[in-house]
């Protein structure tokens, strides 16, 4: 049933769906720089439209001219109506590969930040496991300290009977009184958290203000144990070293490319399209009323001579930031593998540990009936039985904790061996 917890967790968590849309931008921003090593074409078009006075023709106008204007010019002022389309295309020939080493370094940060997004949903799915274990151990603390509660209970009613039949002191009555209600109000501080926390399960799951069935919330039928040895391919396996090293290729790949910009940059351009239209509104329209179809054709080369420094310090950028993921690599490399050692040491540590409460939950119950039984015959005095229940009450409490923590350890040593807690 946890499966079906695990899709719903994979398919509606909000974290989880912000992970996945930065995957698709960063996978955009790798197409964009390899757009770079493709011609660029582009469609342009103008339409304008102007009315001049007719004072500015360069025509006299006036009454004692010798030719008539009425028919060729409409109240004083002319229109016309300009329009123009044309293709242009620019293309950077890549000769000394310096787009192509732009291009692979864009994508190893890709490569990086997939390593990343993995790495960071794995750890969600873990944060969610344990939080999960951890309504598990306070539904069983519960479980415990309701037994207690009935236990203490007992004695109480035991011991009220007891007084009314003068065989024991109210002291011992108000001891044991005071014991039930001291758990009693543990157990309700206890009730509060579980449904607190069951709450946040719902909340991370989508699950907050609807009718959903309610989660059964249980420790895995078994514990399966790991192979104590961490082995070498473990820096091949895990997402945040798969990233540290992905960031070097990175870095060194953009390094090159910086270097390549004092090669000179080659750009082919061309274009092609009719010339610009003249229309008249009036009869001069005329005069002017042929397209003429044009192209050019050209080569640009630009070779830097001066900008200040900029390059030279771009480059000594690239320079620090390839030492530095050199660096962070061998950092993450090195704490991968302590982090699996040690928690490999832990859980032989806890599973150690459980066997042995185990043992000493079994004991401790043997002694609490032989208390109960030898306070019933009058061998032993109140304060020994409850100090018996006691012990029993806080070795059941240690023993679920231990459980509840081999199973956490357990899920942070998937990890760390570079486990994904996802299943197909």
């Amino acid at each position: 049933s946890f499966y079906y917890l695990l899709d719903d967790f994979n398919s509606k968590n909000e974290e989880i769906l912000l992970l996945d849309l930065k995957k698709e931008i960063s996978s955009a921003h790798h197409n964009i720089s390899k757009s770079l090593l493709f011609p660029e074409l582009s469609l342009s078009m103008s339409i304008d439209k102007s009315q001049q006075n007719s004072s500015s023709l360069p025509f006299d106008l006036s009454e004692d001219a010798p030719i008539e204007f009425d028919n060729l010019i409409d109240s004083e002022s002319l229109q016309s109506t300009r329009g123009s389309l044309s293709f242009n295309t620019k293309w950077e020939i890549d000769l000394w590969g310096r787009i192509r080493d732009s291009k692979k370094s864009s994508f190893y940060s890709m490569k990086s930040n997939s390593y990343d997004i993995v790495y960071a949903k794995a750890s969600l799915r873990g944060q969610f496991i344990k939080l999960y274990l951890s309504v598990v151990e306070l539904q069983n603390q519960i479980e415990i300290s309701d037994r207690n509660l009935s236990s203490l209970a007992s004695i109480k009613d035991i011991l009220e009977e007891r007084v009314l039949n003068g065989i024991s002191t109210s002291n011992e009555a108000y001891i044991a009184s005071a014991n039930y209600y001291l758990y009693l109000s543990n157990l309700a501080s206890l009730k509060y958290n579980y449904e607190s926390l069951v709450r946040n399960v719902d909340l991370i799951l989508g699950r907050y203000l609807t009718n959903d069935e309610k989660i059964n919330f249980e420790y895995p039928s078994e514990n399966i144990e790991v192979q104590d040895t961490v082995f070498s391919n473990l820096l091949e396996r895990r997402p945040d070293v798969l990233s540290a090293k992905a960031k070097i290729l990175a870095a060194n790949s953009k390094l090159k490319s910086d270097k390549k910009v004092f090669f000179p940059n080659i750009q082919i351009l061309g274009s092609l399209g009719p010339l610009s239209k003249l229309e008249e509104a009036s009869d001069l329209n005329n005069l002017i009323n042929e397209d003429f179809l044009t192209w050019s054709m050209g080569l640009n080369i630009l070779e830097p001579i001066f900008q200040g420094g900029k390059i030279k310090n771009n480059i000594k950028i690239s320079e620090y930031e390839l030492k530095a993921s050199e660096l962070e690599y061998i950092k993450i490399a090195i704490n991968s593998i302590y982090e699996a050692d040690n928690l490999l040491a832990k859980d032989i540590a806890l599973r150690d540990a459980h066997i042995k409460i185990l043992q000493s939950k079994t004991d401790i119950e043997k002694a609490v009936k032989y208390a109960q039984s030898s306070y019933d015959l009058g061998l032993v005095d109140l304060m020994y039985l409850l100090n018996a229940q006691q012990q029993l009450h806080n070795i059941s409490l240690q023993e679920n904790k231990i459980l509840s923590d081999r199973y956490k350890n357990k899920i942070d040593l998937i990890l760390s061996l570079g486990g994904r807690l996802d299943y197909e």
